[in-house]
């Protein structure tokens, strides 16, 4: 084994001295974070020192003890300690295993013990770190050697034609999950284990970062989630592992840059992540936690926490919150959601302090927000489960939720608004019985990130009951992200709240979009003819008016010809029976009415699709048929009662 780690050293320093000759006769990227994110720093300059005992420091001066008994330690804790009660064995990932997805499309057979693999992992830390249980020592040293010796960390339905140089999300995580266990445990690791960790994250993600990232990753553009994981991740494993100094001026000028254009170009102009809530969460987990390592790095002098993007982008969450750990479930978003504790409470520290922000160059940009925005909503949204396959996002959840441990969250009140430019709206009315009527609609395009065909979608709930929803993601698949995808009811317009027109759906694409136009406090109107391609369609407007006695839609339509055939669609969860001319659904909360000004609803059931997209519960489409003329209005008057 020395023999095959001395040979391994000896490639490393080759490929050191290749990477220092090459940092050496090339500039450091365009400063893009200067622009973006407003950051004055020359990395070439800025002081920065790694050493361990400055990063995370929490974790050396905390009372391991007290905080193992807050409810976040206790949880985590446990869930450790069930993990490996449960699970004895290491998960087997091999060969045929991972070309599953090659023959079949299925993520799962491989996914599954690759997950459970890492997550036991991540128990283990947990409980050396806590506990100091050294008898788990022997399997957290199996474990990383095992994780070591997998061929790729690349998941199956992620892999490239560059199959050994190409990074992403889950070998990136994998490698900072490496970098964290070590960080936190280099006490307790064998010399050779420690090694073995250097050797095989720098051999597999840092250098091929390096080299590659900005001419062969697209996901260096900043376009969606990927490029806050992928950057965070590998920018946590350079300040964590890197010793060269120059490599790692480097590469967190890189990371830096990449993430400025994550907060550029990933999210809309007012802040929205149109891939949801749940992506929002993912995106933002690693930018915070390379960020803060950043920030103890270079003693305070650089802090991609404080700048208005990102106080725009904390916003986005209130928005689309239904209340009761509810969200709207757009694009491939789930309902019930909570995000980490860690970045809520990050983010509302950075930007508690207004005065603390005033020092800045621009003060009266951080003022203005604040007339605005309260983002101290964020720590009420804090998931009170730490529990997550990697080991970093368990521990930052519970260190950093202690001095939130004893407080009482405060109710987050819920108001009508509006993101103009992401085209979302939120609706909130109370009814004559103190009942609280949420409705979040949306415009946008069909060519959004993790997008769905779902242009003038709306989710309608009541106190926590969502009644009509939409329908949020389907089974990911190789048919889910290929040619295919708008094939499954979960994406295309089919699955949601919305007209089939002259037997068409919604198409995909960017032209095919629609406006929104909000009338505070109660009223939204979504034009969408442009969603779906049909030139003799010269109008279809949604109106949606919240008020005292419920809601009330009313679509228009209009074509240049006679007219095509509309078939109205609401969708829900929950059960559904018609009662003359109403279509009632009924929850343990109440139930509600609809009644159209016209037409007569049948009840179609989409189990068979929930099923085989392995979504528990039935999906209902209540529809409705208008027969073809010129000029079409219809309204859904749907009233509350308990």
């Amino acid at each position: 084994m020395r023999n095959i780690l001395s040979f391994k050293n000896k490639q490393n320093l080759i490929f050191l001295f290749v990477t220092v000759l090459s940092l050496c006769i090339s500039a450091f990227p365009e400063e893009e974070y200067k622009t973006i994110l407003g950051l004055d720093i020359d990395f070439i300059k800025v002081p920065l020192n790694t050493s361990h005992d400055k990063l995370i420091k929490e974790r050396l001066s905390v009372d391991k003890i007290a905080l193992a008994q807050t409810e976040s330690g206790k949880a985590g804790i446990q869930w450790a300690k069930d993990l490996l009660k449960e699970q004895t064995t290491i998960p087997i990932t091999n060969y045929t295993l991972y070309r599953e997805f090659q023959r079949t499309g299925d993520r799962k057979k491989y996914e599954k013990p690759y997950f459970l693999k890492r997550s036991m992992l991540s128990a283990a830390t947990l409980l050396i770190y806590f506990e100091n249980d050294d008898s788990l020592l022997p399997l957290l040293n199996d474990l990383i050697w095992n994780i070591c010796e997998e061929s790729s960390w690349v998941i199956p339905a992620h892999e490239r034609r560059e199959k050994y140089t190409y990074v992403d999300l889950f070998s990136a995580e994998t490698a900072t999950q490496l970098a964290h266990t070590l960080l936190f445990l280099e006490d307790k690791l064998p010399d050779e284990i420690k090694k073995r960790i250097r050797y095989e994250v720098k051999k597999r993600v840092m250098q091929p970062y390096l080299f590659y990232s900005e001419e062969k990753y697209g996901w260096v553009q900043g376009r969606n989630n990927w490029t806050g994981v992928c950057a965070g991740s590998i920018g946590e494993c350079f300040i964590i592992l890197e010793d060269n100094e120059q490599i790692l001026r480097k590469a967190i000028a890189l990371v830096t840059n990449q993430l400025a254009r994550f907060l550029k170009n990933g999210f809309a102009e007012d802040g929205g992540c149109l891939e949801g809530i749940s992506y929002w969460n993912y995106g933002l987990t690693h930018y915070v936690s390379f960020g803060e390592l950043l920030y103890e790095a270079t003693e305070g002098n650089v802090n991609i926490m404080q700048n208005p993007r990102l106080y725009q982008i904390a916003f986005y969450p209130y928005v689309v919150y239904l209340g009761n750990g509810q969200f709207a479930s757009f694009s491939d978003a789930p309902s019930q959601f909570y995000p980490h504790a860690f970045i809520v409470h990050r983010l509302a520290e950075r930007f508690s302090a207004y005065d603390r922000l005033s020092s800045t160059s621009h003060p009266f940009i951080y003022h203005k927000l604040a007339e605005r925005l309260n983002i101290n909503y964020l720590h009420a949204l804090a998931n009170p489960s730490p529990n997550h396959w990697l080991f970093g996002d368990i521990i930052r959840n519970i260190l950093w939720s202690y001095p939130y441990e004893q407080q009482q969250n405060t109710e987050i009140p819920i108001e009508s608004t509006c993101l103009p430019q992401s085209g979302i709206a939120r609706l909130v009315s109370k009814d004559n019985h103190e009942n609280t009527h949420i409705v979040i609609c949306k415009a946008g395009s069909n060519n959004e990130p993790h997008n769905h065909n779902d242009i003038g979608s709306f989710v309608y709930a009541i106190n926590n009951t969502i009644f009509l929803t939409d329908p949020g993601a389907g089974l990911y698949s190789r048919e889910y992200f290929s040619i295919k995808r708008y094939e499954n009811i979960f994406t295309n317009s089919y699955g949601h709240s919305l007209p089939v027109i002259g037997g068409k759906l919604q198409s995909t694409g960017e032209k095919y979009k629609g406006k929104l136009t909000y009338n505070e406090p109660n009223k939204a109107i979504i034009n969408f003819h442009e969603a779906y391609d049909i030139p003799t369609l010269k109008k279809a407007q949604r109106t949606l008016l919240l008020d005292e006695n419920g809601l009330k839609i009313t679509d228009d339509f209009e074509f240049s010809n006679q007219g095509e055939e509309i078939e109205e669609a609401l969708i829900t969860w929950l059960p559904v029976s018609i009662q003359g001319n109403a279509a009632i659904i009924e929850s343990n909360e109440g139930k509600i009415s609809i009644t159209p000004s016209h037409g007569t609803f049948e009840v179609e059931s989409l189990k068979k699709q929930c099923e085989e997209n392995n979504r528990n519960g039935e999906l209902s489409r209540i529809k409705l048929k208008l027969p073809a003329q010129n000029k079409t209005q219809i309204t859904f008057h749907i009233t509350f009662t308990k």
